[in-house]
């Protein structure tokens, strides 16, 4: 199983579970969902494919990669902006916050959805081409806010689940999910998968009110109040 990063906390919980469930082995790969349907594309073995939005996975299917019928959507998320737990800010507003921040950090644009969603967010509030110069570009939204941990980058553009699973960064402003395209996360077969039969177990499972109400705990599905 092919997966975003920012799912890792709650595949793996699921993953476990459902091997305990059904006695079938669970193999996850995780990273960037662009770089993960590229990964695909060139050949590696994957029977399903989660990603952090449609585009990689409508990127398969231009391909022919992807089974027919067997798209489905698993979960949604939000974007917000995070700095490290120990910082004070002066901003009332995102936009003002990105304007005051010398090294801001959001996923590659070219590698995640996560970036993609962010570099919309950018250009909404039209900041994108003053800040693209100093933007620090991360493989994916957990090495991202990894940045922000480690205080390589003064504020990050990221998920809500990544957000508030990290006692290192705290929330300080959500995006407008008006900002940039909804943030779905859908999941298919490949077409020539030899555990089509489980592969579609698996999807099933991950539809059912067990891994519904984990994903609810980790801040996946939850529509942020937005002033």
């Amino acid at each position: 199983i092919f997966a975003p990063a920012s799912m890792k906390e709650a595949l793996v919980p699921l993953g476990t579970d459902f091997e305990e469930r059904t006695n079938i082995n669970v193999e996850l790969n995780f990273g960037g969902s662009m770089t993960l349907a590229r990964q695909i594309d060139l050949g590696a073995p994957a029977d399903i494919l989660i990603t952090a939005g449609l585009y990689p996975m409508e990127f398969l299917q231009s391909k022919g990669t992807i089974a027919d019928n067997s798209v489905t959507q698993i979960t949604t998320n939000s974007l917000v902006a995070v700095v490290a737990t120990d910082r004070n800010i002066l901003a009332t507003d995102i936009k003002s916050l990105f304007q005051t921040t010398a090294r801001p950090v959001i996923a590659d644009p070219k590698l995640s959805p996560a970036g993609l969603y962010a570099k919309q967010t950018l250009q909404h509030l039209g900041l994108w081409n003053s800040l693209e110069k100093r933007l620090v570009l991360a493989s994916d939204v957990r090495n991202a806010i990894a940045y922000v941990e480690s205080g390589a980058a003064d504020l990050g553009l990221v998920y809500y689940t990544d957000a508030i699973n990290s006692r290192k960064v705290r929330q300080v402003f959500a995006v407008n999910p008006k900002y940039h395209d909804p943030i779905v996360y859908p999941g298919a077969l490949m077409k020539d998968t030899v555990s089509k039969d489980p592969g579609k177990q698996f999807l099933k499972y991950l539809l059912s009110s067990e891994s519904k109400a984990r994903l609810s705990s980790l801040g996946f599905g939850i529509s942020l109040s937005v002033d």
